[in-house]
């Protein structure tokens, strides 16, 4: 008789005839099957908690760069303060008045030529070779 290394003999409670025997080829796909299952359960449990805690990572990021923008909000806001503050107190100190059209040649400035002043004057000698 030819025994297989694995089999596994389902009996009944009551005693008897075995209800099912599985063969050592179907031993071997189950214990394989559940050795796959485990391996892939623990690959994904594996993932699950990186990917916790990448998530936390990138939620601390996220806050942090929430602050900072509020924070330039905020110096952007002073600034705009500023700058309108900074135009009122022009717009009281400089008051333009607008000149009168001229009427007449006669209102036309008095115009003088150039002048120029020479303060130092140097001559040089062109040598010329022949």
């Amino acid at each position: 008789m030819n025994r297989e290394p694995y089999q596994i003999i389902i009996m009944r409670p009551t005693g008897g005839k075995a209800i099912m025997t599985l063969r050592s080829l179907w031993v071997r796909l189950f214990v394989a099957l559940a050795v796959a299952l485990l391996v892939t359960l623990l690959a994904v449990s594996i993932s699950v908690y990186y990917l916790y805690g990448t998530c936390n990572e990138h939620q601390l990021l996220i806050d942090r760069q929430a602050a900072e923008i509020k924070d330039l909000n905020i110096s952007i806001a002073r600034k705009d303060e500023k700058i309108i503050s900074l135009k009122k107190k022009m717009s009281t100190t400089i008051r333009h008045q607008p000149t009168a059209p001229l009427t007449s040649f006669s209102e036309l400035p008095e115009l003088h030529p150039p002048t120029v002043e020479v303060t130092e004057m140097m001559l040089k000698e062109k040598s010329t070779c022949g």
